[in-house]
C-alpha cells in the first residue's frame, strides 16, 4: 500500500481515549436500566452505513441475554432502518440508543456494558480493513474485550493480545458466539481487564 501511494517513510501515532473529566458519571448500564445479569454490548461512534450496525442488531436474535446499545449520533434515516429491523424481528426492548456522548465523559460511561462491538467489515475498503479506530482504544480504555470482523487489523490485534475475539465477516450467529466468547465468566472478563489495565 505504501509504495503505491508513493510514501516514503510511515511513523507511528498512538491513538490514546481523552481520560474521564468525571470519574462520577453515571454508567451506561444504569443510565439505560439494564438488569446486571443481562450481557451488554456496545457499538460507538458515528452511526452510518457503512459501519454494519445491523450486523449487531441481528445478533440479538442468537442471544436472549443480550443487549446492545448503539452509542453516538448519525445518519437519522439509517438509525430510523435500524429500529425498524428491531421491530421486524422482535429485539427492540433490547436494542438502545444513547445518542451523543461526549468524548471526554465516553471511557466512563462504556465502564459498565460487557463488550465493545466493531461489526465494520473488511472488504468495505482500506480504511476498514487496516484501521484502529477510536472506538476500538475507547473500549479499552474502558476495559472491555473487543469483537471484530475477521480480516480486519482490529481483529489481528485482538488474536495478537488476547484482549478479545474475532467472528466471521458478515455472519450475526458468529457475531454473539464472539460476544458469548469475549464474556464467558466473570473470570475471563477480569483476566482480560487486567490484560487491558
Amino acid at each position: 500500500i505504501f509504495s503505491e501511494c508513493g510514501a516514503k517513510s510511515t511513523h507511528l501515532i498512538w491513538n490514546l481515549p481523552l481520560r474521564p473529566r468525571d470519574e462520577s458519571i453515571q454508567g451506561i448500564r444504569a443510565t439505560l436500566s439494564i438488569p446486571d445479569a443481562a450481557t451488554l454490548g456496545v457499538v460507538v461512534g458515528n452511526v452510518v452505513p457503512n459501519r454494519h450496525v445491523e450486523l449487531a442488531v441481528e445478533a440479538l436474535t442468537h442471544n436472549a441475554q443480550l443487549h446492545l446499545a448503539v452509542v453516538g449520533a448519525g445518519d437519522k434515516n439509517y438509525i430510523a432502518g435500524l429500529e425498524e429491523l428491531g421491530r421486524t424481528i422482535g429485539v427492540n426492548d433490547r436494542l438502545h440508543f444513547t445518542g451523543f456522548v461526549p468524548p471526554e465523559d465516553l471511557v466512563a460511561y462504556l465502564r459498565s456494558a460487557d463488550v465493545n462491538v466493531i461489526s465494520v467489515t473488511p472488504d468495505v475498503g482500506r480504511n476498514h480493513r487496516f484501521g484502529m479506530p477510536n472506538k476500538h482504544f475507547d473500549g479499552l480504555a474502558a476495559g472491555l474485550p473487543t469483537v471484530a470482523s475477521a480480516g480486519t487489523e482490529i481483529a489481528d490485534f485482538l488474536t495478537a493480545h488476547a484482549v478479545g475475539v474475532p467472528f466471521q465477516d458478515k455472519s450475526a450467529e458468529d457475531l454473539a458466539r464472539a460476544i458469548s466468547a469475549a464474556t464467558r465468566s466473570e473470570e475471563h472478563t477480569s483476566e482480560l481487564q487486567s490484560r487491558l489495565h
